[in-house]
């Protein structure tokens, strides 16, 4: 299962993500939280407006949600996707 991670560090389990997105009528999408911790939404369908609302509240940040018209605008493989690019280890810790 798929976890991202919250402004303020805690765990947003991937199917938080679901229920939120079934809810606001999506009918495919794609989640990706890139390693600076920034995240991106492309959604199928459903009310757009209330994704970005929804995952900003969840997050704890801004969301880029961007609304495409059909499932194939997804690309290839599954309609409902999950990434999560794991940060970089800081390398500017004191010793």
């Amino acid at each position: 299962s798929v976890v991202f991670v919250a402004a303020d560090g805690s765990a947003v389990p991937g199917v938080d993500l679901t229920q939120l997105l079934q809810a606001a009528g999506a009918h495919g999408w794609r989640v990706e939280q890139r390693p600076d911790g920034s995240v991106r939404a492309e959604v199928v369908r459903g009310d757009a407006a209330r994704v970005d609302v929804a995952l900003t509240a969840l997050f704890g940040q801004p969301i880029e949600v961007v609304a495409l018209a059909r499932l194939a605008d997804l690309g290839e493989g599954k309609p409902r996707r999950y990434e999560v690019a794991r940060r970089e280890p800081s390398r500017d810790r004191a010793f």
